[in-house]
């Protein structure tokens, strides 16, 4: 049991503020101290004192009084929190690409290809959005009926892809 457990035990606390450096240093730390303590991790606030008082203000009296304004803040803020429990919910992997431009083709057959269904759909009947009405496109000077039957093979080549008008 580390330091911060044991106090949190020892004092019956209920909610926990700390000010200190950067959430994205210690804000982990004392959730799972929270945790560890029987608290829920989520009845805890983070005071970034470092960088909001003592890195930004040469007055150092100034700073303190900036620090405790936001301790402050944070106990009143931490009063509203509400027990969050962490729960497992079933996730549909299936996939909706909405628009059938070649952005849309282009990540359709990205998420086809990583191993997940995907449907491709738009307002048009047929795909390929804007490209369809140039000639060339740029850098390569490729023409863009070429890209997108290129595109559209490699889509109707995979099982996990479908393309349909919305």
């Amino acid at each position: 049991m580390s330091y911060q457990d044991r106090h949190i035990r020892e004092l019956g606390l209920n909610r926990v503020v700390v000010a200190s450096c950067s959430p994205r240093m210690h804000e982990l730390t004392f959730r799972k101290a929270c945790q560890y303590a029987r608290l829920n991790p989520y009845l805890y606030e983070h005071v970034n004192a470092r960088e909001y008082c003592s890195w930004c203000h040469k007055d150092k009296e100034q700073a303190a009084e900036k620090a405790k304004d936001l301790v402050l803040a944070a106990v009143k803020r931490v009063y509203y929190h509400e027990p969050i429990e962490a729960k497992e919910t079933p996730v549909n992997p299936n996939t909706l690409v909405v628009g059938e431009g070649i952005a849309g083709i282009e990540a359709a057959l990205k998420i086809a290809n990583g191993g997940h269904q995907v449907y491709l759909g738009g307002r048009e009947l047929s795909i390929g959005g804007h490209m369809i009405q140039l000639g060339t496109t740029f850098p390569t000077l490729d023409c863009s009926e070429r890209i997108l039957t290129s595109k559209d093979d490699q889509g109707g080549a995979s099982s996990r892809y479908r393309a349909s008008g919305l």
